[in-house]
């Protein structure tokens, strides 16, 4: 590569790194304990996001990555858009740089939100049912779609370092083994 596209590609990577931190930190500063969330995820059965409720408040980690304990929210079978808390409540760490969402509003069952026929109404009314309206899972779908792009290039970045520090490895390997047969002659 020519140094000076190397430069930009750094400087373009650490743009984005910082651009994820500032999304990390936003996300953090609308947190509050006992609101919901939604988090970004690639898990096929979910709809491209989990949701939680927060149970602290933002904290640092050692390495410098901001993020919330919640606890987890199952999908109701048969029910598109309405959520349950797992039970037992599963606790979860999540990094804000994933959270799409800090301050989900949630719909609970009432007369005008209704479940579905196609799922246990009473065993999801018991264990507290709760809906993502249509307007914020489009929403939410929009944001984990451009923040997966923001992700997507960062990860092909540690890939692209990877390889070529493994490079970098074998070719220094190569020269050292050269080294030492042509020293043994």
């Amino acid at each position: 590569q020519l140094p000076e596209h190397s430069s930009r590609k750094r400087q373009e990577d650490e743009l984005r790194r910082d651009v994820l931190r500032s999304v990390a930190e936003l996300m953090a500063s609308h947190v509050a304990v006992g609101q919901y969330g939604a988090f970004m995820t690639d898990d096929a059965a979910a709809d491209g996001y989990y949701v939680v409720r927060w149970t602290s408040a933002p904290y640092l980690l050692e390495e410098g990555d901001r993020v919330c304990d919640g606890i987890y929210f199952n999908k109701v079978p048969g029910a598109s858009g309405w959520y349950t808390p797992s039970t037992p409540g599963i606790k979860v760490v999540v990094r804000m740089q994933h959270v799409v969402a800090p301050d989900l509003l949630l719909e609970p069952v009432s007369a005008s939100n209704t479940l579905p026929n196609t799922c246990a109404k009473q065993k999801a009314r018991d264990l507290g049912a709760v809906r993502v309206s249509d307007h914020d899972h489009d929403v939410l779908m929009e944001e984990a779609r451009r923040r997966d792009l923001l992700e997507h290039d960062e990860l092909e970045e540690v890939e692209s370092d990877e390889e070529a520090e493994s490079e970098d490895e074998i070719e220094s390997d190569m020269s050292e083994a050269c080294d030492s047969e042509s020293e043994s002659e």
